[in-house]
Parts: C-alpha cells; sequence; structure tokens
C-alpha cells in the first residue's frame, strides 16, 4: 500500500490527510489510524512447527529413549539435503564461514544467556555431536515461498514472494523436533522481479496485510472446512467443502529468488473428503503439502512410505507458534483494535476482534512495555498470546539512509536472542507434552502386566529426572528484560502448571508400582515365616530323637540310600500335585491382611 493511500472505511476525520499528518497528529493520545494506511517498513515471520519423534512399534513406547529416536532420524538426514551445523552458535546462514568482527552479533548473542543455558543452546568445546542435547540442521535449497492472500475490499489477491533466510530443523534429545522457518519481506527483490503467472509480487505492505499474512502464514494443518475457498469464492456443492484458512497460494521456490519467475496462480484447494479419508486411515490430520516438502525425506505420520523404524509426528494444533518482528513508520499511530490482532495473531479487521470486557487487561496480560510509551519516542513494543510472540517498533523505510536503531539492533535482536527464549520455552512445552503422553502409551502398553508396568514407571522417572535437572531452567538470562519476556512467555504457555501435572502423574505411576512392591515384600515375610516355622518344629523333633537317628549304624547304608529316594519321590509328589495349594496357604496369612 503506497502512502499516499487516503481513504478507507472506519476512518476518522484525519483520513483526509496523509499517513505522516495522522501519524503526527495522533502522538501521545489514542489513535484512530487505520490498519490498511499503516505502511509497513519490516516483516519477518518465524513459524515453529513442533514435532514428536516416535517410535513405530507402539508396544513399547518407552524401550527406546529420545537420544536413541534423534540418532536413528539423523541416519536419515545423513542422506538429505539437509546438513549438521556445529557449533549451534552460528545458527543463522549469514554467520557461517565468518570470523572476526562479523561474528558481533553471534557473540553477542551467546553470551546474553546463563552459562548453563549457552551450553544447553549453542553446546560445549569438544562436544560429541550423538551426545549433545540438541543437534541442528540446515537446507539452503529452498530460497524464497510465493506467497498469495485474500485482501480485505480488493478484488485480486495481495501476492508476496519472502526471502527464506532460515530453514532450520531442531532435534532434541527428548525425542522432539521443532522445524523454523524464518521468512523476510524484501521489496528490493519484489522490484527485480518480473510478472509471473497469477499476478505481480508487490512492493509494499500495509498493516492490514502483515496481519492477514501473519495469520494465514502459521497454519499448519486445516482446522475445520467450509463452503468457500481461500479466495472467498463459494464452492458449488457438488464439489463439497474446502479448508478456507490456508493462503491462497503458498509455494516453495528453490534456489536463488531473483533468477526464478513467481508462479501466483492458486493452489489446489484442501477438500475435505480428502482429509477426513486421511485421518481416518492414519488416524492424523493432514500437513500442508510445502511444509511435507520443507521436511523431505523424512517419513511422517500419515505419509512415510514402507516400513519405517520411526514417523515425525505432529504436536498442537492447526496454529504453529510464531514469531513476528514488525516495523512500522510509527508505532504509536497503530490503533489498540490492530495491538489486540498483533498479539493475538488475528487476520485484519474492523473493530475490537473480542468484547470490550474481555479486553480490560490486555495491556496488562499481553503486552510488555518496558520500550513503549506514546508520551515519548520509546516505540518498541512485545506482544504475547499462547501461540504466537510479537515484536513491533517504529522503523524507518529501508530506502532511507542512516542508522535505525529498530532494523539493526532490535530486529536482530529479535531473530536471535528473543527466537533462543522462544525456542527453549515452546520446547519445554512440547517436551512436558511428549513426556505425558509417553507415560500414557508406556502404562497402556503394560496391560496389567506388573513387571512392565515397573520398567515403563521407572523408565518415565528417569526421563522426567533428566528433563528437570537439565532442561527445566526458570532463569535463563542475566539480562532483565530478558528475563523478563522469558517469564511472560513461560505464563502465556502455562509451563509451571504443565510441569505440576506430569510430575504428579509419574509420581501417581510410582506410588502404584511401590505399593504394589510393598505388598510383594509383605507376601514374601510371610511365606518366610511359615516357612521357617514348621522348620523349627522339624528341627525340634529331630533334636529330640537325636541327631544320629538316620546313621549308618542304625539303619545302614541301604537304609540312607532309601530314605534319600523315598524323600525324592516326596518332592516330585509335591511339585506336581501340591505345590499350588501349599503356595496358596503359605500366601494365606498375607492375603487375609490385605483383605482386612
Amino acid at each position: 500500500m503506497e502512502r499516499r493511500t487516503r481513504t478507507g472505511p472506519g476512518m476518522d476525520r484525519l483520513a483526509a490527510r496523509s499517513y505522516a499528518s495522522s501519524a503526527e497528529a495522533c502522538r501521545g493520545r489514542e489513535c484512530t489510524v487505520a490498519a490498511r494506511d499503516v505502511p509497513v517498513t519490516l516483516f519477518r515471520e518465524i513459524p515453529l512447527v513442533p514435532f514428536a519423534i516416535e517410535a513405530c512399534d507402539r508396544t513399547r513406547p518407552f524401550a527406546r529413549s529420545g537420544g536413541e529416536l534423534v540418532r536413528e532420524l539423523v541416519r536419515l538426514l545423513d542422506r538429505s539435503s539437509w546438513r549438521e551445523i556445529a557449533p549451534r552458535w552460528l545458527h543463522l546462514p549469514e554467520d557461517e564461514g565468518r570470523t572476526g568482527d562479523a561474528l558481533a552479533r553471534a557473540y553477542a548473542e551467546f553470551v546474553y544467556f546463563e552459562p548453563y543455558v549457552q551450553r544447553y543452546l549453542f553446546g560445549e568445546r569438544g562436544e560429541r555431536p550423538e551426545r549433545a542435547p540438541i543437534r541442528l540442521f540446515r537446507r539452503d535449497d529452498v530460497g524464497a515461498v510465493d506467497v498469495a492472500v485474500r485482501e480485505p475490499g480488493a478484488h485480486e489477491p495481495a501476492c508476496y514472494r519472502f526471502r527464506v533466510d532460515r530453514l532450520n530443523l531442531y532435534l532434541f534429545d527428548t525425542g522432539n523436533a521443532m522445524l523454523v522457518l524464518e521468512l523476510r519481506f524484501d521489496p528490493d527483490l519484489a522490484k527485480r522481479l518480473p510478472a509471473g503467472g497469477g499476478g505481480r509480487a508487490r512492493q509494499t505492505m500495509s498493516l492490514a496485510l502483515a496481519l492477514t499474512l501473519h495469520e494465514r502464514l502459521r497454519r499448519v494443518f486445516p482446522p475445520y472446512f467450509a463452503p468457500f475457498d481461500t479466495i472467498g469464492t463459494r464452492v458449488p456443492a457438488e464439489e463439497g467443502l474446502v479448508a478456507p484458512l490456508f493462503p491462497i497460494v503458498f509455494r516453495a521456490v528453490s534456489g536463488d529468488p531473483a533468477r526464478s519467475v513467481p508462479n501466483f496462480t492458486k493452489d489446489e484447494d484442501i477438500r475435505a473428503a480428502a482429509s477426513i479419508a486421511h485421518h481416518r486411515e492414519h488416524h492424523s490430520p493432514p500437513l500442508h503439502p510445502t511444509g511435507r516438502r520443507f521436511l523431505e525425506p523424512l517419513p511422517i505420520e500419515g505419509y512415510a512410505a514402507g516400513i519405517q523404524k520411526i514417523v515425525l509426528s505432529q504436536m498442537g494444533d492447526d496454529r504453529a507458534f510464531a514469531l513476528l518482528i514488525l516495523g512500522v513508520e510509527d508505532a504509536h499511530a497503530i490503533d489498540r483494535s490492530d495491538w489486540v490482532r498483533l498479539a493475538m495473531a488475528d487476520e485484519a479487521g474492523e473493530g475490537l476482534p473480542y468484547a470490550a470486557g474481555f479486553l480490560e487487561d490486555f495491556e496488562r496480560r499481553h503486552c510488555y512495555d518496558r520500550f513503549f510509551d506514546a508520551a515519548t519516542a520509546m516505540r518498541t513494543r512485545f506482544l504475547f498470546s499462547p501461540y504466537a510472540m510479537a515484536l513491533v517498533g517504529s522503523c524507518a523505510p529501508p530506502e532511507k539512509s542512516g542508522f535505525d536503531f529498530f532494523r539493526e539492533v532490535t530486529a536482530d535482536h529479535g531473530r536471535r536472542h528473543y527466537f533462543q527464549l522462544a525456542l527453549v520455552a515452546y520446547f519445554q512445552k512440547n517436551a512436558l507434552l511428549t513426556l505425558s503422553e509417553r507415560l500414557a502409551d508406556a502404562l497402556q502398553a503394560a496391560n496389567g502386566d506388573p513387571e512392565r508396568f515397573e520398567e515403563a514407571a521407572e523408565a518415565i522417572e528417569n526421563d522426567v529426572l533428566r528433563f528437570t535437572h537439565r532442561y527445566w531452567f526458570e532463569d535463563i538470562s542475566a539480562q532483565i528484560q530478558g528475563q523478563e519476556v522469558f517469564d511472560r512467555l513461560r505464563e502465556m504457555l502455562r509451563l509451571r502448571p504443565l510441569y505440576d501435572q506430569i510430575a504428579r502423574e509419574v509420581r501417581e505411576a510410582n506410588q502404584v508400582s511401590g505399593a504394589r512392591e510393598q505388598r510383594e515384600l509383605a507376601r514374601k515375610a510371610a511365606r518366610l515365616n511359615r516357612t521357617v516355622f514348621w522348620g523349627l518344629v522339624i528341627t525340634a523333633a529331630t533334636g529330640f530323637l537325636g541327631m544320629n537317628v538316620f546313621g549308618e549304624e542304625i539303619v545302614g547304608r541301604v537304609g540312607i540310600v532309601s530314605f534319600f529316594l523315598v524323600g525324592l519321590f516326596a518332592f516330585a509328589l509335591f511339585w506336581l500335585f501340591w505345590r499350588l495349594p501349599i503356595e496358596q496357604w503359605l500366601d494365606g496369612g498375607c492375603d487375609r491382611r490385605e483383605r482386612r
């Protein structure tokens, strides 16, 4: 949207002026500039898509540790376009191969965290990859993504070619994986692109389009189906229902994004009939085709061909957690309703998206305003929700010369420091959910077998103990701002209640196992007591008769052999016919005590 755009529904009397005049007029008070008239100067979208690495043999889900599952997955990655990145503090493509001053930003990111967090996130000196808590892989063959979304009030879709600045895969030895995709809006790239099929890549972006892109780009699978498609066109009844919430176009571009002609022809609709058939057969939702391409050649649940030892299983709902880094010319010009949409990752619209009473404490719960004040020059705001985080600030247009703090510093911290905060918090949530699922699967697989139950409980207890001591850190940085942002993320993800729930489940499972062990010990003690009693009776009787009652001078050698054979025959009869009744008699005292 050009800056000279002046009209649009929902605007007040300032709508007749230019955006710059409107923004200047509303500084220091509540702003009423419409989202379609707020130009975006910087846009980065970083979705984090979680997966669980699961063994295909679900009868013994606790038999293989998370580290073993990761090593199995690495063997598949070694023969693909993915390559391992070490050391992990060079996790961004622009850091690889650099030395000296060029690594100043990566160094600043490293020292931002506490030492034990540094060892977890970035590794230790001399660390062997197979023993690392995290293994990082990257693929460089996807250079861009063509995206088109519906623009409210317009006849044509808004088309963009986003640069892919990062396509990483994190593997955690808890049995979790995280796909990270970073998309960047580059106006200079759009200027050099020729017109392609379906339209021309746009060189500008409005806040309204940024909101819609933020909502659409994090969709992983269809949450529901409707009789209208991604453009908003009604689908004929005979064609059935389709998924309406995906981008009109979401297509990966290989190689150099400046050399290929964009293709914005509409993607094929994701139809309800095919999706439901997939769900009925595999009991898992269908993953978007572009998402499947990003993960090639890894086996994905519902799409793995042939016999596989492990699969990647989707976690969470249809909306992946997403980090948005957004720059506008004046952040104070954003209306409160659009702040709510930015926090909740909702598409553009008119008025408040939720009831006024529901949003009474919005600023307190969802905003971090240490550096945001309408009465001053502080114009950087953090926004949080359970499924998204946004870093929004005032940023000069890229063509404007000179140093811009938000573009050069804040946005870089967003994709480094704050990305790591989001990665750790979101990993903790998904690792806890994976532990909970493993516990449920293990206890179900035990199926009443006491030994397997104890094996399952012990394995999960070890996993939880290891998670607690290695990954469950609540203090992540000595920097006050970083710690406060991390605390907000943990609060939104409800990590503490989730951890307490998992710990309670494991504790209860161990209590059941411990109670069974106590009963077994009591039964053995009762059996021993009864056996000793009759042993004492026999000892007393033989002592009364004398210890030489079976001596050779009394019965002779033949008698001793006869006694031995008779005893052996009696023992065989006992083993064949009376063992079980005697065992029941020996256990009788313990069983009666249990019944009481």
